[in-house]
């Protein structure tokens, strides 16, 4: 045992130490990608392509991006779910809708990175508009249910409104300006890295059922699903005590963000479109009538925002378990390929009325 847990501890040091060479320290809204970059990324074991374009985008290709189009552009915004973890951009949501609408002349660039939430949406949207000057006509924020607990937990906006940490582990996605040795990597972990310890023996099990190759659990199993639900930060729309332990508070400091952003948006004359999707928890708990929902329908409602609510489209009258394991990589709450594609024709679908 003692074997598979330094095997699991180093696996997450392998990670770590991969998607640290590409994800930068932002004075400005906390952390970026780093601009034309190729490399490999990792996610679990599983290692895939990641170039980045000359805004620090994740693209199809390193390339250079004008600031301003003669096409109409659309920038999406969003965390880890519209980076598109562990999958190439190609077959990510945000590729596929890239795609889907070149042939209406229509140019989609993806600004999204893990651990975003609307603190950075909002200063991220600011420094693109006002500092770099990049022309685009709608923005498009892709909402997840963890930015809940980002914006009550790890973010702040400064004085001169930029994003600071309030907590350790959004500063453990930054690349280091020396390289750690081992010795220091490993104290880290033990005196100033506690989500690791906390996430470590979930990680053992991970490991242990991963695939070498492929760097996926082999079959979407009971096992599988347990490690996918029951996650805290997605349990606060079904669960009262979560709610109220950073639920409430983290939707009112969302919602002042998103206010902030929609002012900015209407002063430089840009659109907005919001975006709510569930996690394998809210599948499985058959979690239609969202907090999340409900919340973000009735602001857009208020604010005259397009809104588009994917919670129907994964929340189906099928077995839950064969729709997370039909969409979710095994073991995550991220989606596969297979998921990426169905999300993608849902939001176009739904997108596509109120153009």
């Amino acid at each position: 045992m003692l074997a598979q847990v330094a095997k699991a501890f180093w696996s997450l040091w392998d990670v770590r130490n991969v998607e640290r060479a590409y994800r930068v320290r932002s004075a400005i809204y906390h952390h970026d990608l780093a601009r034309n970059h190729e490399t490999l990324g990792m996610w679990g074991l599983k290692r895939y392509p990641i170039k980045t374009n000359s805004f620090g985008f994740k693209d199809r290709e390193i390339r250079e991006i004008p600031l301003q189009s003669e096409r109409r552009r659309i920038l999406l915004i969003g965390d880890s779910f519209t980076e598109g973890i562990g999958v190439r951009f190609e077959e990510t949501y945000a590729g596929l809708i890239a795609e889907a609408l070149k042939p209406r002349n229509v140019e989609v660039l993806n600004a999204a990175v893990s651990s975003y939430s609307p603190a950075i949406y909002y200063r991220k949207t600011k420094y693109l508009l006002e500092d770099i000057g990049l022309g685009f006509d709608e923005l498009v924020v892709f909402l997840d249910l963890s930015d809940i607990h980002d914006e009550a937990t790890f973010y702040e906006l400064d004085q001169d409104e930029n994003v600071i940490a309030v907590s350790d582990w959004p500063e453990q996605l930054i690349s280091r300006n020396q390289p750690a040795s081992d010795r220091e990597r490993f104290m880290s972990v033990l005196q100033n890295n506690s989500v690791v310890l906390r996430f470590l023996s979930a990680l053992v099990e991970r490991t242990l059922a991963q695939d070498q190759e492929y760097g996926a659990c082999r079959k979407m199993d009971k096992a599988a699903l347990a490690a996918m639900t029951n996650l805290e930060r997605s349990l606060w729309t079904i669960n009262d005590t979560v709610f109220e332990k950073y639920g409430k508070a983290g939707l009112e400091k969302a919602r002042g963000n998103m206010d902030r952003l929609l002012t900015l948006l209407q002063r430089h004359r840009k659109k907005l479109t919001l975006v709510v999707y569930p996690w394998p928890d809210q599948i499985m708990n058959h979690d239609l009538r969202s907090k999340q929902v409900k919340f973000w329908k009735r602001w857009t409602e208020e604010k005259e925002v397009p809104f588009i609510n994917l919670f129907p489209a994964f929340i189906i009258e099928e077995n839950p378990e064969t729709t997370i394991g039909r969409y979710f990589i095994p073991c995550d709450m991220h989606l596969n390929e297979a998921g990426h594609e169905f999300f993608a024709e849902a939001f176009l679908r739904e997108w596509k009325q109120f153009q």
